[in-house]
């Protein structure tokens, strides 16, 4: 069975439970085929997996932000940082949140996770393809 498909029946059953929440979700988890305990929990407010926002993560997703739109405007004026100004733009973001410094890794990994949008360590100009979107 594809997650896809599960996926959908959850959310069909979802709908159908705010249409008629005294139908109960005991019975909609079985005409629907989902599991009940994740009906419930999807009727109270918890989001899917792939939609929640590790807990082990220092920073918020707008500090993200932060940091990547400085990169894009550091790279549009043609100083792409290296990584370990990055590392450092991050550790002074958290630091003035009196939060621990980012881990030996996080910013390779936050190279990797955003790469599509920019290029920053070879102080290169943005990817071709990013300057073609433009």
């Amino acid at each position: 069975m594809s997650e896809a498909n599960k996926e959908a029946r959850l959310y069909l059953a979802l709908q159908a439970y705010r249409q008629n929440p005294k139908r109960g979700i005991r019975p909609l988890a079985r005409d629907y085929d989902v599991a009940e305990s994740t009906l419930r929990k999807r009727t109270n407010g918890q989001l899917p997996l792939s939609e929640r926002r590790p807990t082990n993560t220092k920073m918020t997703k707008q500090e993200e932000e932060v940091i990547l739109q400085r990169i894009l405007d550091l790279d549009s004026r043609g100083f792409s940082p290296y990584i370990k100004e990055v590392e450092d733009m991050a550790n002074l973001i958290l630091e003035s949140r009196g939060v621990e410094r980012v881990g030996v890794h996080w910013a390779t990994l936050y190279k990797t996770a955003t790469s599509p949008f920019y290029a920053f360590q070879s102080r290169l100009r943005l990817s071709a393809s990013l300057m073609r979107r433009s």
